[in-house]
């Protein structure tokens, strides 16, 4: 749009022969812009003709327009009217060297799809391969959505923190949403509530506002890493990818028994929380919303990114599919090493790797590690060939969690 602006200015402004004029300046094109420089003189002493008048006020005209378009279309702050835009919890540390907060913003931005040819085009492949009927449509709807609707790639998202406005990055092609601020003490001491919270908004064109938020965790005190899958939630990932997906979109959500109260126990004043998980980002929402319904601690959030094309076969398989093994080492790094001085409890399950991840982080940060929680899925025994291999001289951090009861069995 642009470019056929600034060609209409070459069209009316300066001859016909001279629009795709290429190289150096022609003599012909130099006495062209004699001629406008002359009008502009003209117009200044009040001796314009009448085609001067009618070239310079379509010259302001146009170039009035093209301003405002080039303005409009590098403000790249916009959320467009349909797209929406969720943020995640993140956390914040405080940098010594020079008394500023470092904080994360994640989130994720997408045009949610109203498609409902493609709704039940959705429910049906679900159907096939699963073999299970969609019971409420509604509510699987709901969860299902975002996963299959237009993630918005390069956006610039703009977000208003403390009075101040700062601009993201461009989002990735998965529409997902990353950036690092800082922030002075005095300000983040204005602004955080009693447990250490921050939040920020961002606007859409009409006016719709969304809300992010974050915690400055101080640099001594109890930290928890925690899975959800079959940790805190039932997920019965361990049984296959068909009762992982029936669990997770096509029945209530419910609580791993004796989880909630736990954690409300490990929950004192200086805790805080991290929850890592292998769903998808767009999952986030839900897991949100069983979060409070159940009681268990906020905490900020990360998760794998996820982008799939809905009408592939493969679809169902690649949503259930996919390790984590990496993408949980890198944030259990990055956590810790952002944090020091505190210690750690790591709390996941054996439906997967976690024992092996933990095991990992016990090897690698060992002074941090105070203690590792697996909600025992499996049946794993202390001194099986797994429970060596994972954790080796560690084990004595070690405490297993029964299934069904939540108590808590150690070496």
């Amino acid at each position: 749009m642009a470019t056929q602006y600034i060609k209409l200015i070459f069209v009316f402004i300066i001859p016909r022969q001279n629009i795709l004029q290429c190289g150096p300046p022609t003599a012909a094109a130099f006495a062209q812009n004699q001629k406008i420089r002359q009008g502009i003189e003209e117009f200044s002493e009040g001796k314009m003709t009448n085609k001067t008048t009618f070239r310079l006020t379509l010259l302001f005209t146009i170039l009035t327009s093209l301003f405002s378009f080039i303005a409009y279309a590098w403000d790249g702050d916009q959320i467009d009217n349909d797209e929406k835009v969720v943020f995640f919890p993140s956390y914040g540390y405080f940098n010594s060297s020079n008394s500023k907060w470092v904080i994360m913003i994640q989130g994720h931005i997408y045009e949610p799809s109203a498609s409902s040819v493609k709704r039940r085009a959705i429910m049906s492949g679900f159907e096939t391969f699963t073999g299970s009927t969609v019971q409420d449509e509604d509510e699987f709807w709901r969860r299902i959505r975002p996963l299959v609707s237009d993630d918005e790639g390069g956006e610039k998202v703009q977000i208003k923190l403390g009075g101040k406005t700062y601009t993201m990055p461009e989002s990735s092609a998965g529409g997902r949403i990353t950036g690092k601020l800082t922030l002075a003490d005095s300000e983040a001491q204005q602004l955080m509530d009693s447990a250490g919270w921050i939040t920020y908004t961002a606007t859409s064109e009409n006016n719709r506002i969304f809300t992010g938020k974050i915690q400055l965790i101080q640099a001594n005190g109890i930290s928890i890493i925690s899975d959800i899958d079959d940790t805190i939630k039932t997920t019965e990932v361990y049984k296959g990818r068909k009762a992982m997906l029936i669990n997770t979109f096509n029945r209530p959500l419910e609580a791993a028994p004796g989880m909630s109260a736990f954690y409300r126990n490990l929950n004192k004043s200086d805790t805080r929380f991290h929850y890592l998980s292998g769903s998808p980002w767009q999952l986030f929402p839900v897991l949100e919303e069983f979060l409070g319904v159940n009681s268990f601690p906020s905490g900020s959030f990360n998760m794998k990114e996820f982008r799939a094309n809905p009408s592939s076969p493969e679809f169902w398989d690649f949503i259930a599919s996919g390790s984590t093994q990496e993408l949980k080492k890198d944030v259990i790094k990055d956590i810790m090493t952002s944090y020091p001085n505190r210690q750690f409890i790591l709390i996941g399950d054996s439906g997967e790797h976690d024992p092996e991840i933990y095991g990992w982080a016990a090897d690698t940060y060992p002074n941090q590690v105070k203690e590792i929680y697996i909600r025992n899925v499996t049946q794993e025994v202390f001194g099986n060939q797994r429970m060596t291999d994972s954790f080796g001289t560690f084990v004595n951090k070690v405490r297993l969690i029964d299934m069904n009861d939540g108590s808590i069995d150690q070496p």
